[in-house]
């Protein structure tokens, strides 16, 4: 049996699919068992939002039962980066100019 190459979501797609109701990117995250992604992201994506938001956290239970979660460590052989507040705001404003 061939086995699908797996798609890799980026840190602003997951922070789109916590943050925007019926996205693309949430219609493939709930679409797909082919997706990827490290910790890393999921850490930024989960650290950029706010209490305003509104986020809705049972799609945090959504997410990991379609994406695949790796070590970003172990795939990059580099010690993950601290989020900082101007990484927030740099994925904050880039979801809001895709919104």
């Amino acid at each position: 049996m061939q086995q699908q190459e797996r798609k890799t979501l980026p840190t602003q797609q997951i922070l789109e699919y916590f943050l925007q109701e019926n996205s693309d990117t949430e219609r493939q995250i709930l679409g797909s068992r082919n997706l990827i992604t490290t910790d890393h992201s999921l850490y930024e994506a989960l650290g950029s939002i706010y209490e305003s938001d509104g986020f809705n956290w049972r799609k945090i239970v959504k997410f990991l039962e379609a994406v695949k979660v790796v070590s970003f460590e172990n795939v990059t052989q580099r010690k993950k980066p601290i989020l900082t507040q101007k990484r927030v705001e740099e994925l904050r404003k880039n979801l809001h100019k895709e919104a």
